[in-house]
């Protein structure tokens, strides 16, 4: 006892100490159902000149704690309290408070105003960035999808997937919750920016518990934080739409209720006014971290209609289109930290598209083929999809089991006229089903893993020429099993790595060109089989410290195939030994800085069964296509750059990037105009190269003084590569350049600014003395002018540049205006679309061996009436 009482005393003089130096802890709760609020602002302020002296935000139980770093005795300081939908609490102090804070909020109406926020709201809590919404939002955004591209190092691309620092995000959370896995989509394009308080950037984010000793990750999660009054209830949203061009229509309705331990969304839309609505069901990658093997939803179709691609502006003006969509996505807990996921999806899309196109083969510029027609095409596609995941995620066991289905039946009818008049029907379907199964156990100094993932597909395609009674069948059946088991053990800073596996997979090409154009004799027949299984072990070598992270790899592989020509006269064998060593250093200087270098040499065998097919396929009605009947092998070498600057208090990001590609070997693209077919064929070269060497660079920065947001981003590319081209040898050399500066600003109350810009410019040149260079540009002017507390006008300019090497010009302005009157929780707008009444569109491009000029058909003008409301 008396060795004991000296150490008594002295913690109870630092427990007296720390009481002194003045902890300010506290609880926020609602003065409507007492419940607490979390994620609340606390901020101190000195009372003399109203300066932050510290911050934080509450907790999910409304919670809060604060070290004031002043005396408890002679202390005096401002306590403010907001969160969004609640009225303000302030209160000045000349003592810390000996107990806690009970600190009533009272309810208000919501409303987002730009006058409201004069500055973003953001802090930084560890690795956890959290971005108010109501600093970010504006109020032409119409989904959370729109808030997310504000956030400094956050990009989301034309395809939906959101990327921070470069990198794809590795979960996507609401309310703390992963429900929607890598179908997030679904949520940014249809969740309502009033919905959500918060969004928070968790860096360097480990989805799986059981790795978070243990493995380092350099990817980021998005999680949405759900509004207090939209919790443990259902929430509905509804837009109504209709409108006259002759006929169209929009609707789009949402149901959905997050609560602590389940959620539901249901998504129901329609629409025959251009929107594109198949996004929302994609399927995004999640990055080499997020520790799921997600299923292979690749594309892998041989036939095609040579339909009319995309224009470069928006899908609204060139999108004629009847779309339903239907989404049902449940989270349900089972247990502790144990889950079950289901998503189903129904897509059902009509699309037409009418176009008058320019194809120049490039042979040496002056001898070019030039075939210029006119084509319309439409596609109906069914695609249901099912998505059912169970899923434990503890501490000392991580296991998923994941069941995928998907059905896509499509039915696609085109017209041609030019040289010929042709009338073509193509019938494409793809039934993908998929079994996932991951197990991960930490053990006291190492951890263990073990992935599945087995894999149907079956790929039945028809196309028949109506017009020339030609008929080509294709059936493509693939079943691929992947395993993979690997240990960790953790030495201090080092985590040796030893994961080995076993993947085969059996694949079936199945062809048949029953009839061909006259005086053209081809055989048309294949039936082959490719067997191929892999064994390897990869070791691996980790260095992980708080300011440099170093992995190295050298996967060594086994690879064997079998090729089994049923119609040939003898099958091929062949054994590999494949190395693959690659490298990544990390390097963080500060917490601000990052610096990362990476490099990666790869040995790769051609493996899909597709580009074998001995005997010519016809892809469409102008391309006959043979493969390599062979096993060959490929080199490539790749390294990259990448420099990172981010101050997430001051809203700046910025980043720079480098990196080169050169793959040598393979086979090589020939390809022989003959009439109006153009043969193409695959052939084996060790001399065969492409190149690629790119830089880029962004920069983002959000002003607190002034509502001004500021963005550019700069790339340059320098390709090159060999083909065959009319039994040529061309070796072709291309040059881009890109810019896109972006710029909003807020003037007052009443208006608001914003100016994007993209400017793409691209040369080409070859060894035989050709040349092409195309200048493109896509300005939009978007302009909010609130006319009255209840109305406003967003007005809509755009203007679009096409310049190609022959000088010609291509100019297109289009404008659009919506008026919107508010009624309580009711919104009505009128848009009127394309004002200008412009019917088309025109714009050039090239690829390596062709130069192409379309001019699309546009949606006319048009006027649409939409109701929105919430219930």
């Amino acid at each position: 006892m008396r060795r004991r009482l000296p150490v008594s005393i002295l913690l109870i003089f630092v427990s007296v100490a720390l009481y002194s130096q003045g902890v300010i802890s506290g609880v926020v709760t609602s003065s409507d159902d007492s419940k607490p609020i979390p994620n609340a602002h606390i901020i101190l302020l000195n009372p003399a000149d109203k300066s932050i002296i510290t911050y934080t935000f509450s907790d999910e139980n409304g919670l809060f704690n604060l070290d004031s770093g002043v005396n408890k005795e002679n202390a005096e300081f401002i306590v403010e309290v907001s969160f969004i939908g609640f009225q303000k609490y302030s209160a000045l102090y000349k003592a810390i408070p000996p107990d806690k804070l009970r600190i009533i909020l009272k309810s208000e109406p919501f409303e987002i105003r730009s006058a409201v926020v004069k500055a973003p709201r953001v802090s930084m809590r560890g690795d956890t960035l959290n971005y108010m919404t109501a600093g970010f939002v504006k109020e032409q955004d119409r989904n959370i999808g729109e808030v997310l591209k504000r956030i400094p190092g956050v990009v989301v691309d034309v395809s939906g997937q959101i990327k921070y620092n470069d990198k794809p995000i590795n979960a996507f959370y609401i309310d703390g919750k992963n429900m929607l896995e890598g179908q997030y989509s679904i949520a940014t394009n249809n969740i309502k920016p009033s919905l959500i308080t918060m969004i928070q950037v968790f860096e360097n984010h480990q989805p799986v518990k059981a790795l978070k000793e243990h493995q380092f990750s350099e990817n980021a999660a998005i999680n949405l934080t759900i509004h207090p009054d939209a919790r443990a209830r259902f929430v509905g949203t509804a837009d109504i739409g209709a409108g006259v061009y002759p006929a169209m229509w929009n609707f789009r309705s949402t149901l959905f209720r997050f609560s602590k331990t389940s959620q539901t969304m249901t998504i129901l839309k329609s629409n025959k006014a251009g929107i594109d609505i198949a996004t929302d069901l994609r399927l995004h990658s999640m990055g080499p971290d997020s520790q799921l093997q997600q299923p292979d939803l690749s594309a892998q179709n041989i036939l095609n209609l040579a339909e009319t691609s995309s224009a470069p502006v928006k899908s609204e003006r060139t999108l004629f289109n009847t779309s339903h969509l239907a989404s049902v996505n449940l989270l349900i807990p089972l247990a502790k930290d144990v889950q079950a996921t289901l998503r189903i999806g129904y897509l059902n899309d009509k699309k037409t598209a009418d176009n008058l196109q320019t194809t120049s083969f490039i042979i040496d510029g002056e001898n070019d083929i030039v075939l210029t027609e006119r084509g319309s095409s439409s596609r109906h596609e069914n695609v249901p999809s099912m998505d059912f995941t169970v899923t434990s995620n503890k501490e000392k066991i991580y296991v998923q089991n994941r069941l995928y289905g998907r059905v896509s039946l499509s039915d696609v009818s085109g017209k041609l006229t030019g040289i010929n008049s042709i009338n073509q029907d193509l019938s494409q379907n793809q039934y993908d089903f998929a079994e996932i199964f991951n197990l991960i156990k930490p053990l006291k100094n190492s951890v263990l893993r073990f992935n599945s993932r087995t894999q149907y597909r079956s790929l039945p395609e028809e196309l028949n020429i109506v017009s020339d009674s030609i008929r080509q069948t294709v059936g493509l059946i693939q079943l691929k099993s992947n395993n993979i088991v690997s240990t960790q053990i953790k030495l201090g800073w080092f985590r040796p790595e030893i994961t080995a596996g076993y993947n085969v997979s059996s694949q079936h090409l199945k062809s048949e060109l029953s009839d061909v154009r006259k005086n053209m004799v081809l055989s048309g027949e294949n039936d082959i089989k490719l067997y191929s299984s892999e064994l390897f072990i990869t070791p691996t070598f980790r260095y992980d410290r708080d300011k440099f992270r170093l992995v190295i790899r050298s996967p060594l592989k086994m690879l064997g195939y079998n090729l089994k020509n049923v119609r040939g006269a003898s099958d091929t064998s062949s054994l590999f030994f494949r190395i693959s060593p690659s490298m990544s250093a990390t390097f963080i200087p500060s917490g601000n800085w990052e610096g990362n270098l990476s490099y990666g040499f790869g040995q790769t065998t051609q493996g899909e069964v597709q580009s074998m097919n001995p005997s010519f396929i016809m892809n469409n009605y102008r391309t006959l296509s043979e493969g390599y009947a062979g096993i060959i092998e490929s080199k490539s070498h790749s390294s990259a750059v990448r420099i990172i600057y981010r101050n997430a208090l001051k809203l700046f990001s910025a980043g720079f990037y480098v990196s080169y590609i050169h793959r040598s070997g393979g086979t090589k693209s020939a390809v022989q105009y003959t009439d109006i077919f153009s043969i193409r064929q695959l052939l084996p070269d060790n001399d065969n190269f492409n190149k690629m060497l790119s830089f880029r660079g962004n920069i983002s920065k959000v002003f607190f003084d002034s509502p001004l947001n500021l963005g550019l981003s700069i790339s340059h590319s320098v390709s090159s590569g060999n083909y065959v081209q009319q039994s040529k040898n061309v070796e072709i050399s291309s040059r881009t350049w890109v810019a896109e500066p972006a710029v909003s600003y807020s003037f007052g109350s009443a208006v608001n600014t914003e100016f994007n810009l993209k400017m793409v410019r691209t040369n080409r040149v070859d060894n035989l003395g050709s040349q092409s260079s195309i200048f493109s540009s896509g300005a939009s002017l978007l302009n909010f002018i609130r006319l009255s507390g209840k109305m406003d006008v967003i007005l809509n300019i755009e203007h679009y540049l096409n310049k190609s090497s022959d000088q010609t010009l291509h100019s297109n302005f289009f404008a659009d205006i919506k008026v919107n009157y508010r009624a309580g929780k009711s919104n009505f707008e009128l848009s009127l679309r394309n004002i200008f009444n412009n019917n088309q569109f025109t714009h050039s491009v090239f690829s390596e061996l062709t130069r192409i000029e379309k001019i699309y058909t546009l949606r006319p003008r048009s006027l649409m009436v939409t109701y929105s409301f919430g219930f």
